[in-house]
């Protein structure tokens, strides 16, 4: 007989926040069948659940399933036909043969994917039974590892292809969706459960399984047997999970027919716990509502977004307070955080010997050294005040040493009696010691003022099964697990948790932030780190930081130089390196040249922690990473996939840093980016681009590879001009002056910027704020034109030309037009939110303003270059070398009032096309020529060339300067720019007296000067993933 019912719900479930029964299915969502349950979590996410008994079913946490129970479930239907079941979702269709006594089989259930237009799958039908999972998992987007140490260069991310003792030791983690096959699973049938403690949840004892009935085993057929454990590695492991050990690997997951290939199997009455994800290629939900299911990533404080600095050296607070803070207070450098590495404890290098936990001596230190701390309270009471937060490093596996200063209350509370001198075993599991030891040698610490921990584990990922005895639970994902949430210090502070440690697994992305280890310094590792962080996106690990830099040897300067820009444009910016005196990451102790480079990409940096805070708002909302892949915008696209040393940097940028050396005859490094669909802004060259495309060009080792999508709004900190505030501590605060970078190319646009204290986990509470910024714009009555055909300058040749961009109508691609530009009214309010707020309103790619009133108020021009008035009072000034206008709003507003920003563009003589600002490449050839100026300003009383020698060059290189002089000159100024840039590259050509390599660097700065762009599309490969 064919029965039907129908669950109603909501069109998608959404899970709630943690609460205490949030962990069990919702009673319309489920589902019993047989022996088999399911939990219908969303209307593309299900959970199926199989059990030996009734008993055997678990609605406990687990470090992947937090959240299980929906406010309101899905809509769905289940039909009966006989035994035979049927669960369908708008997306998917679950079958089930509830006759069955075996657990599951492809026999017994099918899970089909009922929207295949959502993408065209490389691999299968949509359709899943379960002995595909193995191949499932393998056909997954790459995730993450635990780490990078001892890289030089790539690792792989292709986890079961290295077989299960890298899976075990480096918690290689696939994503959670899939391009090849459209749906991922998530097998959870091994996971540690927690209790239900409402102070603080714990693991529950473990389960004693049972050994797997070899009759149960040999029911598997060979081709239907699936992976039980892949970080199983015995036979006495794989049969203590009770399960089965094949003597040959098994064929469904690589890598197959090796000896150290997976063996263990599940049984026919094995216990499953499987998660289905079928998002097709919708990415975004994927992550979205596994964030729902395992807990949402959270803020991070403010401060980690700012720049650390840390380095592994025997500092002392003078050392600190004079030689770093000092340095970078002195210079005008950002800094928000300082990691102090080991010698901040006892060390006892010289003693050379173990101690009682069979660790070298010293490694392991929870008493400061007084030599270098006398008074370590004191000390960091003042970089507080600073505004520096502090995090110390902790290598913790030695447990307490009877020399430390909290070794007798530690003891006494563990039932060792001090007399005796015998050390307190760390047994991070045991509940008893975990909270003793936290409240008393960590929490001594924490209340003499270190904000944060620097986990640093590396006595193996084995240790929790082979020291305390318990399985499938990791050192490193319980350790992050149990500093980010201790009640004995977040509990009783309204600061937000953090921790800086490595990757664990599943769920780690609960924990931030990401500490990937220490790794070379070269050329590949560097080439690596953006794809490496692009890819834990994918499974919603949004926050690796790396050393920047390198940790096991020296870089050279412009690798450092390099790295420091990546940093500039990661999810953490923080410098480390080794004890050695001649590796040192402050960038003082570099060259002029260097150093000037690397202040500015961080002094960016510190300009970039709005808009980046902001998109950690939507990560914790929606699940997406703030530097995360393009192929999560654009997943049909394979050159999404294919360029893995680009990303999109929130959600209005897209990076792709320099990780290449220049070439020796030219200084400039070659660099292809993939531009995705759409119109985007090259802040190098000044232009708008039309994707899809494949730009390429070279850049100097000052310039950075950025793109904007066309009328993106980004919010920009600006330092407090008045009272001359400390570059230190900066990042910590709510800025009370924003810079609004308006990029051209769209018609309207609008961004949301969204704020909180920064520190506290008040945000969680609602006590939080956002401000939306937007804009439209027209053109005046002779409408938009046509942007020129872009004209690329070569010596010897042609001049090429490229397609033009289809006509739109916005102040950037027209004479005359207007802008409407609008802060809207604050929205929500937190402690210490600013009331009022001065801004400075950038119009990138634009003509010189005509007018420009403030709620209706016009405001006076600032003549060039008087800085004086651009602080003084409100007003609009132009910028040559940018062509950009911009507002100054320096007198600061309610924020709970709006301001309204109307700008009316110059109209320029018919014969000027004004589209050219944004399709010429002016911005770039502004700045190469000034590099080549100097260039040649350098050669004096080596290959000395006078300036009469080039004087059309020299004209060139003013034009910008001319501009901001007088701006109504502009059509005159840039219709002549052509002419006057290429008779000064002749010119150049022709200095005979010219050493030639300094020729022929120079003419390759002009010659590439404006971009060389391939606008053929794409071509289709291979899948790389």
């Amino acid at each position: 007989m064919k029965t039907a019912w129908l669950v109603l719900g909501a069109a998608a479930g959404v899970l709630l926040s943690p609460a205490g029964a949030s962990s069990s299915c919702h009673e319309k969502a489920l589902v019993t069948a047989g022996r088999a349950r399911f939990c219908v979590l969303t209307e593309r996410m299900v959970r199926m659940e199989w059990a030996a008994a009734d008993s055997g079913f678990r609605d406990a946490t687990t470090m992947l399933a937090q959240h299980r129970r929906a406010e309101e479930p899905p809509a769905f239907t289940v039909t009966k036909d006989g035994s035979k079941l049927a669960i369908v979702t708008k997306s998917l269709r679950l079958e089930y043969d509830a006759a069955s006594k075996e657990s599951f089989n492809d026999a017994n259930l099918k899970v089909q994917l009922l929207q295949p237009s959502a993408g065209t799958f490389a691999t299968g039908d949509g359709v899943w039974v379960p002995s595909m999972t193995d191949a499932v998992r393998a056909d997954a987007l790459p995730g993450t590892i635990r780490t990078l140490d001892g890289a030089n260069g790539r690792v792989p991310l292709d986890c079961q292809q290295q077989g299960p003792e890298y899976m075990r030791d480096k918690h290689c983690t696939y994503g959670v969706m899939s391009r090849k096959r459209g749906y991922t699973v998530q097998d959870d049938s091994l996971a540690a459960t927690f209790d239900d403690d409402p102070h603080w949840p714990w693991l529950q004892p473990a389960a004693t399984a049972q050994p797997a009935d070899p009759a149960a085993c040999r029911a598997v057929p060979s081709g239907q047997r699936r992976v039980c454990g892949l970080y199983t590695n015995s036979q006495e492991v794989c049969v203590a999970q009770g399960c089965c050990f094949a003597p040959t690997a098994l064929g469904g997951a690589a890598p197959a027919n090796q000896a150290d290939g997976f063996r263990c199997f599940y049984s026919a009455t094995s216990y499953q716990d499987l998660y289905f994800f079928g998002h097709g290629l919708d990415f975004k939900g994927a992550l979205r509502e596994f964030t729902q299911l395992s807990g949402r990533a959270p803020v991070p404080p403010r401060f980690a977004f700012g720049v650390f600095y840390s380095r592994w050296w025997a500092y002392s607070d003078a050392d600190l307070q004079v030689d770093i803070v000092g340095q970078y207070e002195d210079r005008g450098l950002p800094l928000d955080v300082l990691v102090i590495d080991m010698d901040w404890h006892l060390t006892f290098y010289k003693n050379g010997s173990t101690d009682q936990a069979g660790q070298s001596k010293g490694w392991t230190g929870l008493t400061w050294d007084k030599h270098l701390f006398p008074d370590p309270k004191q000390f960091l009471t003042w970089l507080h005040e600073k505004g520096v937060a502090v995090t110390l490093n902790l290598h913790p596996a030695s447990g307490v040493q009877p020399w430390e200063d909290t070794y007798d209350e530690v003891a006494r509370a563990m039932g060792i009696d001090p007399a005796t001198r015998q050390y307190v075993p760390f047994r991070i599991t045991d509940k008893k010691f975990a909270e003793t030891w936290l409240n008393v040698s960590i929490g001594r610490r924490e209340g003499e003022g270190v904000d944060f921990w620097w986990l640093d584990w590396q006595q193996g990922e084995d240790w929790i099964e082979r020291v305390e005895g318990r399985r499938n639970v990791n050192p490193t994902l319980w350790l992050n697990y149990v500093f980010s949430t201790n009640p004995h210090h977040w509990g009783r502070t309204p600061a937000r948790p953090m921790l800086l440690h490595r990757f664990g697994g599943l769920g780690n992305h609960r924990y931030p932030v990401g500490f990937s280890g220490d790794s070379f310094a070269s050329w590949d590792t560097l080439g690596f780190q953006p794809e490496f962080t692009l890819m834990a996106a994918n499974l919603a690990y949004g926050y690796w930081s790396h050393d920047l830099g390198g940790f096991q040897n020296a870089p050279d300067p412009e690798l450092f130089t390099r790295w420091v820009q990546w940093g500039a444009f990661s999810p953490v910016f923080r410098t480390h390196s080794s004890k050695d005196a001649s590796s040192d990451r402050r960038i003082w102790k570099y060259s002029d040249t260097y150093y000037a480079i690397a202040r500015a990409a961080m002094v960016l940096r510190a300009a970039l922690v709005p808009y980046v805070y902001s998109e950690a708002w939507t990560a914790h909302r929606e699940g997406l990473s703030v530097l995360r892949g393009a192929f999560l915008d654009w997943p049909a696209l394979d050159a999404a996939y294919n360029f893995t040393q680009q990303y999109l940097y929130g959600s209005q940028l897209l990076v792709a840093p320099v990780v290449t050396p220049v070439a020796h005859d030219t200084q400039l490094a070659p660099k292809s980016v993939w531009l995705p669909p759409g119109d985007w802004y090259d802040f190098h060259s000044g232009n708008v681009l039309t994707g899809p495309i494949v730009h390429s060009y070279s850049y100097a080792l000052h310039e950075i590879p950025r793109f904007a999508k066309a009328g993106a709004i980004i919010p920009l900190a600006v330092a407090d001009a008045a009272s001359g505030a400390s570059s230190v501590g900066r990042n910590t605060r709510v800025p009370t002056t924003l810079h609004l970078l308006v990029v051209p190319g769209s018609p309207k646009h609008f961004y949301e910027l969204h704020e909180d204290d920064g520190l506290t986990k008040e945000y969680l509470a609602g006590h939080h704020a956002s401000t939306l910024f937007d804009f439209t714009s027209s053109c005046g009555a002779s409408g938009p034109q046509s942007p020129s055909r872009e004209r690329v300058f070569r010596f010897g040749a042609t001049n090429l030309a490229a397609e033009p961009s289809t006509a739109r109508s916005t102040y950037s691609y027209c004479s005359g037009g207007t802008v409407t530009f609008n802060v809207m009214p604050v929205k929500g309010a937190f402690k210490g939110m600013p009331a009022k707020r001065a801004y400075k309103i950038e119009f990138l790619g634009a003509l010189p303003a005509a007018s420009v009133t403030v709620n209706g108020q016009r405001i006076k021009a600032i003549e060039f270059p008087d800085t004086a008035q651009v602080g003084a009072s409100d007003g609009f000034s132009y910028a040559g070398a940018t062509l950009s206008l911009t507002v100054h709003l320096n007198a600061p507003r309610d924020v709970a009032a709006p301001v309204q920003v109307q700008v009316a563009f110059i109209t320029t003589p018919a014969s000027f096309d004004a589209s050219s600002l944004v399709s010429k490449g002016f911005v770039g050839k502004f700045s190469r020529l000034h590099d080549v100026k100097v260039l040649l300003d350098n050669q004096w009383h080596t290959d000395t060339v006078f300036m009469s020698d080039y004087p059309h060059l020299l004209a060139a290189a003013e034009v910008d300067r001319a501009i901001s002089y007088d701006p109504s000159a502009i059509a005159t100024a840039l219709e002549g720019f052509d002419e006057l840039f290429q008779a000064g590259a002749k010119e150049l050509a022709g200095l005979a007296e010219l050493h030639a390599d300094v020729r022929a660097q120079a003419l390759a700065y002009l010659s590439a000067t404006t971009y060389q762009t391939n606008h053929v599309r794409y071509t289709r490969s291979p899948l790389g993933y």
